[in-house]
């Protein structure tokens, strides 16, 4: 495992790239968490004639610095080439902010002082929702996509469970398993537990990456909480126009007149995001309980002591508060 300080001569000559050429690093972040609706996120802030919401090629995620799309489980990258990297958006006009929307660099340890070195006036967005219904809904995409013979093996271990509750007893058993070593960790070295709970989380793209209060702290190390904007997935699916006035009140850029046929649109209505169209008819809590085989409050109580971990960092203002809704499942 490298240590933050492998990165620093990478830090170093981003500073001086940034300051001795043209290239702009990215204005803002939108970090995740993926299957969280940010890709519904993503369609709204690219209408937005200020926002430049993808590279000059069109791709909306680089994965840049922690991996390839196609991989199950993010490789962290923080070494790449960075004059690569800004050339992305070398094109884009000086009028619009250029924006990162890889959904999945809040689970990137290195990322998060990369991208402040790079830009510390930054703006991060967060979008989170519920743990289970954000964890069913990978488990599902990934299952789909390790029926296909094309993609990396990475993906079939998902196929050797019939559903989210007998996957889950393997992997909260792992992170618990992981966890264990931090109890060894002299508690005088907070910053060296906190790296480790994160990288524990990191051993799951599906259970690990829903802990959300673990990667987030990672992230406010460098950015304050001015610089970041949390939302939910509920907020944006019942106001969604309320949702981009925080995103542009955040980015500081002017309230755009968006389609009403498009802004009231809830992508991804099968149930991947749990928004549900009206064909839909069974709750979603059901839903979850038949996809977990019964495990659904197994898989509540692990995730309960960092839903609270999240709530208190919303008390203290260091996060937007949370929907009541979210949260009520772990009281």
């Amino acid at each position: 495992m490298r240590s933050q300080a492998d990165f620093l001569p990478v830090l170093t000559l981003l500073l001086a790239s940034c300051c001795a050429s043209a290239l702009r690093p990215p204005d803002y972040y939108v970090i995740g968490q993926q299957k969280c609706g940010t890709s519904t996120l993503w369609k709204f802030m690219s209408m937005h004639p200020q926002l430049q919401a993808s590279t000059d090629d069109g791709n909306k995620e680089p994965f840049y610095f922690n991996g390839f799309k196609q991989h199950a489980f993010h490789k962290e990258k923080c070494d790449n080439n960075i004059t690569g990297y800004l050339r992305l958006w070398e094109s884009t006009p000086p009028r619009k902010l250029i924006g990162d929307h890889t959904a999945v660099l809040i689970s990137c340890h290195c990322c998060a002082e990369l991208y402040y070195r790079m830009n510390p006036k930054a703006k991060v967005i967060a979008v989170l929702r519920d743990p289970v219904t954000r964890s069913l809904s990978r488990f599902t995409e990934l299952r789909k996509f390790g029926k296909k013979t094309d993609l990396p093996a990475l993906y079939k271990p998902v196929n050797l469970h019939s559903n989210l509750g007998s996957y889950s007893k393997v992997a909260v058993q792992a992170i618990k398993d992981c966890l264990k070593v931090i109890d060894e960790t002299p508690p005088t070295l907070p910053t060296i537990r906190e790296m480790m709970r994160f990288r524990c989380m990191q051993t799951s793209n599906i259970v690990g990456y829903s802990v959300y209060s673990v990667f987030l702290k990672r992230w406010l190390e460098f950015f304050s909480p001015k610089h970041l904007l949390v939302i939910y997935t509920s907020e944006m699916e019942q106001d969604p126009l309320g949702t981009m006035r925080k995103v542009e009140e955040h980015l500081g850029v002017q309230q755009h007149a968006y389609p009403p046929e498009v802004i009231g649109t809830k992508f991804n209505t099968h149930t991947n995001y749990g928004w549900r169209s009206a064909e839909v008819e069974k709750p979603r809590r059901l839903l979850e309980e038949e996809e977990l085989g019964g495990d659904l409050l197994k898989l509540q109580t692990f995730f309960k002591p960092y839903m609270h971990e999240l709530k208190e960092m919303a008390d203290e203002g260091l996060i937007s508060a949370m929907p009541e809704e979210m949260m009520a499942p772990y009281l």
